[in-house]
């Protein structure tokens, strides 16, 4: 009758809470290793030489020979190359570019769409927005925040706590004292 059907209704519901409970701490656990162990599709104790693995998701590109300190992240989408180095609690975020030789300071964030060039240099706790472009060989001292859509030439460089306004122009070469905010739009 009823009550039989209700008592088997009941069963395959508790036994399916079971599988779905065992299916989410799997995956729970598989999340776990492949954030921390993972660089693209190759494991943790097959990272290139000189490869040291922070948060690494395996979606991003980390090319041979750079360093993701431990507590640094680089999220899906993202490419860092080779022989650059993302320094501890920094975060490159999905569609950001750090190029070969670049050093990122720690806890520094390059959000999706930006990009730094070969051997430049990030300060810490500096950020730098999506659709920004610092060229190469570019020092940026530490607590900048470079807006959206601003672009740092060649070999310029930038003091500690520059400010960069939307848009900016920083012209190859071009030196900026500390604590200098360029309003939108503005070159140097």
């Amino acid at each position: 009758g009823a009550g039989g059907l209700w008592s088997s209704i009941v069963s395959q519901i508790t036994t399916l809470d079971s599988v779905t409970n065992a299916v989410d701490r799997g995956m729970t656990a598989l999340d776990r290793h492949m954030s921390h162990d993972f660089n693209g599709s190759m494991p943790a104790a097959q990272l290139p030489h000189g490869t040291q693995a922070g948060t690494i998701h395996p979606g991003a590109m980390v090319a041979p020979g750079a360093i993701v300190e431990p507590g640094a992240s680089v999220h899906g989408g993202a490419f860092v190359g080779a022989g650059a180095r993302v320094r501890r609690g920094a975060q490159i975020h999905g569609g950001a570019r750090v190029e070969s030789g670049a050093d990122i300071g720690e806890e520094s964030m390059l959000h999706g769409g930006s990009s730094v060039g070969c051997q430049a240099v990030i300060g810490a706790r500096t950020q730098v927005c999506g659709g920004s472009q610092v060229g190469p060989r570019v020092r940026v001292g530490r607590n900048c925040f470079i807006h959206g859509g601003c672009l740092v030439g060649q070999d310029a460089v930038l003091g500690d706590g520059c400010v960069l306004h939307g848009g900016c122009r920083v012209g190859a070469g071009a030196s900026l004292g500390d604590a200098v905010t360029m309003h939108g739009g503005s070159s140097a």
